[in-house]
């Protein structure tokens, strides 16, 4: 199967190349953050002991930090690249995207305390954070892709 670039004959050039890594940035989050939260998940639901829930929480050790960075360059890059896009975009989704942003904050904030401290009340409260905050991720991207813009067009 090949790709027929012609589709972007007679549209500026730097726009499309903008365009396209932008695409890049958000589908490298969308995929590599499906795994920090699948992994969150798991460890709250399935995993039987701490051993278990530990073993989910070194797999994606080395990776979960980075993984933010594609949002976060996602969202310069459009700041950079799109400006009005980026102000309409943003603006109209302030509330579902700010709370996605504490979302991914508190988090970052379960995974590391949950190790700090040796104590089962701790680690399960951190874990119920963890579950929590994966929901809540999950329930404000549904509204945001659910939104009712119609009064952008108005």
């Amino acid at each position: 199967m090949t790709f027929d670039f012609n589709i972007f004959a007679g549209q500026p050039l730097l726009p499309t190349i903008w365009f396209v890594a932008i695409g890049i940035f958000w589908i490298g989050y969308l995929i590599l953050d499906s795994f920090d939260l699948g992994v969150g998940m798991l460890m709250s639901i399935f995993a039987k002991n701490e051993k278990e829930r530990r073993l989910l929480l070194n797999t994606i050790g080395p990776v979960w930090d980075g993984n933010e960075v594609w949002i976060v360059t996602g969202g310069a890059a459009t700041f950079a690249a799109f400006p009005l896009w980026y102000a309409s975009l943003f603006s109209a989704l302030y509330i579902p995207l700010t709370l996605a942003l504490l979302a991914l904050i508190f988090r970052v904030v379960a995974i590391e305390y949950r190790g700090k401290k040796n104590d089962e009340r701790w680690i399960r409260g951190w874990t119920i954070t963890s579950l929590a905050i994966i929901i809540l991720h999950r329930f404000t991207g549904r509204c945001a892709s659910c939104a009712d813009l119609h009064w952008l067009t108005n």
